[in-house]
């Protein structure tokens, strides 16, 4: 309900939302790559019995994009459980589209504590305009 509404206000008003058009997805919340597969709408998105723990490499290379032609980031949340290398990717993603707008002068904004110990932790905090 409350999706559907903000939805709705956005088209209204002229707003795209950006959602991931692939996942990394596996059966069990480990770092074991083996079992890791792309799933995306066009496969049928994330079958039962699975989890997406990233964004797949499409959704980064468009999401990157997007967030290069910003003029204002806030970013809250990574893209994937960071913590797993196997699952990083996605985030890893983000984090560059930030630091070149960053660069390119927009003003970026880290929030939150694992989207801010991700930043830390790739030694990229001086590389963004704010980490809280």
């Amino acid at each position: 309900k409350i999706v559907k509404g903000l939805l709705e206000k956005a088209k209204k008003n002229n707003v795209k939302i950006h959602f991931p058009v692939d996942n990394v997805s596996t059966s069990e919340f480990s770092n074991d790559a083996s079992k890791s597969l792309i799933t995306s709408a066009k496969t049928g998105g994330i079958k039962d019995g699975l989890m997406g723990l990233d964004i797949g490499p499409e959704s980064g290379k468009i999401l990157k994009k997007v967030i290069g032609n910003a003029k204002t980031i806030i970013w809250n949340g990574p893209a994937g459980v960071f913590e797993f290398s196997t699952y990083r990717n996605g985030s890893i993603a983000l984090l560059e589209g930030v630091v070149n707008a960053t660069k390119n002068g927009a003003t970026s904004i880290i929030g939150g504590g694992d989207t801010a110990s991700f930043v830390v932790q790739e030694g990229k905090k001086g590389a963004v305009s704010h980490v809280s």
